[in-house]
């Protein structure tokens, strides 16, 4: 896991509020949704679970969408993932003007997406860029075209890199920039810091507000990926014993196309619905009993299966900052207002 020094700042400060404090606050508002606007995705990447998917494919719709977003702000609001659980957000076709609504809310702080980079020309550059989106995070496979295929199972390197440097070098010249991430998958880092194409986003990249990271580390998905499905350097997270509830539980609330309501942007198919935001409100989902007796189970050792596989679990040292405390406290003052 990759921190800046703002993350790591607000962990240290966010040590000195006891746990329980920050829970309680944040069990009555969830601090961020995940919304799946599609679980379609135009490449089959050999560490994702999207190739395991069973669930039906869509797009969500528009009237689910602002209902959402427009439910998520009246209540108070948080930051926004446009990533979802599979799929890239950019197959999308309306993804601009999403994020501009978005932006039109007052209580909407973060917007992010993260994305393989493949549609970033389709859609627009710059339009993107100053759609009213905070960060995106572009994963690239490799640095050369046999290595791209090879992790992401289409023919896309070229395109990719050339949308990478394009972004970079837009970025700088918006009067807004954005926080680009570029993460590197990798097999091998054998002449990687040589590599010409590797130099020359790390110098486009100079005064862009990025960040380039390598990664070769991945999750099961729940048990659905195997070392054997691992290339070269690839390595699978081990699976940490589970004393503690997992910090998604107070912080994230994961929505797919359809208006399911999952715990986790691990549950693939659905294996745990809390419930569906056409029949229910996201608060009385959020504060609802499934969700209470999911949390409750990491204590009581009666977790479900697809919890104990997950090696995605954090606990709840990512509880313990400076950002999730304050947005407890906001919690629990509109709480007393609204008595």
């Amino acid at each position: 896991m990759f921190y800046s020094l703002k993350s790591r700042l607000n962990y240290s400060l966010g040590k000195i509020v006891p746990t329980n404090f920050i829970i309680k606050g944040l069990e009555l508002h969830p601090a961020t949704l995940l919304l799946e606007l599609t679980n379609i995705c135009n490449a089959n990447c050999i560490y994702c679970g999207y190739r395991f998917m069973k669930r039906k494919k869509g797009v969500m719709s528009e009237v689910l969408f602002k209902k959402l977003v427009d439910e998520f702000d009246d209540m108070g609001g948080g930051d926004i993932n446009i990533t979802g659980i599979v799929g890239d957000p950019l197959v999308n076709q309306n993804i601009v003007e999403r994020i501009t609504y978005l932006r039109t809310k007052k209580n909407i702080r973060n917007i992010k997406l993260s994305t393989n980079g493949i549609l970033l020309q389709k859609v627009g550059i710059k339009r993107l860029l100053e759609s009213g989106v905070n960060s995106i995070l572009i994963n690239m496979g490799g640095m050369d075209k046999e290595t791209y295929k090879m992790l992401f199972g289409t023919d896309a390197f070229y395109e990719v890199y050339e949308n990478v440097r394009e972004i970079l070098n837009t970025n700088k010249s918006i009067d807004r920039t954005v926080d680009l991430t570029i993460v590197i998958k990798y097999i091998s880092l054998d002449g990687m810091s040589k590599n010409k194409s590797y130099l020359l986003l790390k110098e486009l990249g100079k005064n862009s507000h990025k960040k380039i990271i390598f990664d070769n580390i991945y999750d099961s998905w729940c048990g659905r990926i195997s070392k054997n499905d691992m290339i070269g350097d690839m390595k699978l997270k081990l699976n940490r014993e589970k004393k503690e509830p997992c910090s998604l539980l107070y912080n994230t609330l994961s929505i797919m196309w359809n208006g399911d309501v999952v715990p986790c942007c691990r549950d693939l198919d659905g294996d745990l619905i809390l419930g569906n935001v056409m029949e229910q409100s996201i608060i009385d989902i959020w504060k609802g009993n499934i969700l209470k007796n999911l949390r409750e189970s990491f204590t009581q050792g009666t977790i479900p299966s697809i919890c104990d596989k997950c090696e995605h679990y954090e606990g709840l040292k990512p509880i313990k900052s400076l950002h999730l405390f304050k947005r407890s406290l906001a919690f629990r003052q509109k709480e007393v207002c609204d008595v």
